[in-house]
């Protein structure tokens, strides 16, 4: 990977980390690379096609406690506006679907052209569609249309300029 291009994604976890805690959510760092850095080292001294290797590769980005108490595993990924839909092909569509499967976890894009994050989630991908919806429509993390704004125009600031 590009520098450039790590650094936007985990800018957009950071964005969705803040959107997320300012609707009133609990947000707590996870993933591979956050709990298991000694293993991101070691990464080429275990077999990578295990179905251990790839659970730990699979492990989240956040936790999430809703404001009703509900855990959530979440996964961030970001997308510029060159990327032409599908938003994924088809090896990270499965990298995804493994995240769902193992981790019941929901994704949370973050793009460069509107809607800026979107939402995906097991459910959805249980009813057959690859289909992300804005996250203002999804009622889990009560996100409040005010804040979002506030965050799509940190998105045109940082990403768009």
């Amino acid at each position: 990977m590009h520098p450039e291009d790590v650094l936007k994604g985990r800018m957009a976890e950071a964005l969705v980390n803040e959107l997320l805690r300012a609707c009133g959510n609990k947000v707590y760092r996870f993933g591979y690379e956050t709990v298991l850095q000694n293993l991101t080292q070691l990464e080429q001294t275990f077999k990578k096609y295990t179905r251990t290797s790839k659970i730990i590769r699979s492990i989240p980005d956040l936790v999430v406690v809703n404001k009703q108490g509900e855990p959530f595993f979440v996964e961030v990924k970001f997308r510029t506006n060159e990327a032409s839909r599908p938003w994924f092909n088809k090896k990270e569509w499965g990298e995804l679907k493994d995240i769902c499967r193992y981790w019941n976890a929901v994704l949370i894009l973050v793009t460069t052209k509107p809607p800026y994050f979107m939402i995906f989630d097991d459910s959805t991908y249980k009813k057959g569609k690859n289909t992300l919806v804005s996250i203002g429509n999804d009622k889990k993390f009560g996100i409040k249309s005010d804040i979002l704004e506030k965050f799509n125009s940190l998105v045109e600031k940082y990403y768009l300029r």
